[in-house]
Formats: structure tokens, C-alpha cells, sequence
């Protein structure tokens, strides 16, 4: 499983390696892969070492945004844990959701109003019940545990980058959005 981007407790660290512990007893060769910074105040080393993780949890740490799909494509599962307690999170649809789909892999959220919209809408990935690591866990399990439905959420999210979320499709109804006002 892979998460990219920056990583903090806003965005859902210490559950994810919480919760990544519990996955570990259902499944022991997960591999988790976190492409990006994690803030060093939370010792992301120490961290993983105390939780009996190492050799299972890698941080490559910043990468460039054009090698970042590679890694994507490598994983069967994305993961967006952003806190719904922080405002500016709630407003926004973030990068990651759109970069997993459009890799073709299901991802897991955590209940913002755009990411939950689009799991509901596109059924492309499971979302989170809380924060809490044995609901994240679950959550991973569910993806995990069925395979053809797995890559069935992967192929509709990728299906719906193509037909809603592209640039292509943005430029169509700002068209429209901008020929309606003007």
C-alpha cells in the first residue's frame, strides 16, 4: 500500500502506522510505502522501530512529481487519512485521491465532504469510518481481502478520470460554465 505526499498527524501518521500494525497480523507481507516527507519532529524512524515495523514501512522521503506515479502503479492501494478536523482539508479535493485513480488502484479516505463524495459517487475506494487505526485497518482489510473487487474500484476510478475528473472534462464544463455567465 502506498502513501504520497507530506506526512504529519494532521494527515493521518501515527494512525497509519497504527493501524498498519494491525494489517500486519492479518496479512504479513504487507509493505507499506510513504513517497514524501514525513515533518522530523515525529522521529518517523523511532516510530516505526517501536512498532516492530522496520523492513515492512520504507519513506523514500521527496521525490519528484513525475516519478511518483511509478510507485503508484506498483501498489494495490492508496491511502488518504487527512484529518476531517482540519478546515482547510475539508474544503479541498486533495492531489493524491486523483493521482490513485488515475492509476487505476482503490484507495481508502477519511470522511471530507469532496473525497467522500467521489467514493460514493465513483465506488472507487472505501471510506474510513474515523481516524481511529482499527477502522483504518478494516478499512485497508476490505480492499485487501477481495481482489476482483479491488480492481473493480480501481477501473471505475480510473474510468471516471477519464470522463469527469481529466483536464479534458474540466475545460468542457468550464466552457459551458463560462458561456452560461457570459
Amino acid at each position: 500500500m502506498i502513501f504520497i505526499g507530506g506526512l504529519s498527524d494532521t494527515k493521518g501518521f501515527s494512525e497509519l502506522l497504527s493501524a498498519f500494525k494491525l494489517v500486519k497480523k492479518y496479512t504479513d507481507d504487507a509493505h507499506l510505502l510513504i513517497v514524501g516527507e514525513v515533518v522530523p519532529w515525529l522521529d518517523p524512524d523511532k516510530r516505526i522501530k517501536e512498532l516492530g515495523l522496520v523492513g515492512s514501512v520504507e519513506i523514500t522521503s521527496y521525490l519528484p512529481y513525475w516519478e511518483v506515479a511509478k510507485y503508484i502503479n506498483a501498489a494495490e492501494l492508496g491511502i488518504m487519512l487527512s484529518s476531517p478536523e482540519q478546515e482547510n482539508y475539508r474544503l479541498t479535493l486533495p492531489n493524491k485521491i486523483i493521482d490513485y485513480m488515475a492509476c487505476g488502484i482503490p484507495f481508502i479516505g477519511t470522511p471530507l465532504p469532496q473525497v467522500q463524495k467521489i467514493i460514493q459517487e465513483e465506488k472507487c475506494g472505501v471510506l474510513v469510518k474515523s481516524l481511529e487505526p482499527a477502522h483504518v485497518a478494516e478499512a485497508i482489510k476490505e480492499i485487501l481481502s477481495d481482489e476482483t473487487a479491488s480492481k473493480e474500484m480501481g477501473r471505475r476510478g480510473l474510468e471516471a478520470i477519464r470522463t469527469k475528473y481529466s483536464w479534458k472534462a474540466v475545460e468542457t464544463d468550464l466552457n459551458r460554465i463560462f458561456n452560461d455567465v457570459f
